[in-house]
């Protein structure tokens, strides 16, 4: 099964998760965010405060993904009626599916 994860907020990461936890080597999920990371919540008050660097709190999605999933950076402008497995401003996704094959696109929030 393929999966197209747009978002990688807490739902989308809780989404991912639980979809590689729950199908193993089953599943190819791919999760696509336009930001490389998160900063979560009340660490920000410690940057603010200068308690500790921003770069001490910042959490990278490419550190957080599990087996079978692969997260790409990049902007989601539109989603055509069929899936053109394109996404992108700076950076362009683009996945070779075989014939008979497609994706399974989710949006989690944002």
């Amino acid at each position: 099964m393929r999966i197209l994860v747009l978002g990688a907020g807490f739902g989308g990461l809780e989404l991912a998760t639980r979809l590689s936890d729950e199908l193993g080597d089953d599943v190819d999920i791919v999760l696509i965010d336009k930001a490389d990371g998160f900063v979560f919540g009340f660490s920000k008050l410690d940057v603010m405060f200068g308690r500790t660097a921003p770069g001490a709190v910042r959490h990278l999605y490419r550190d957080l993904v599990k087996p079978g999933v692969r997260f790409v950076q990049s902007t989601i402008r539109r989603r055509r009626p069929v899936w053109s497995r394109r996404a992108g401003s700076s950076t362009r996704w683009t996945e070779p599916s075989p014939p008979g094959t497609h994706w399974t696109p989710l949006a989690a929030g944002g």
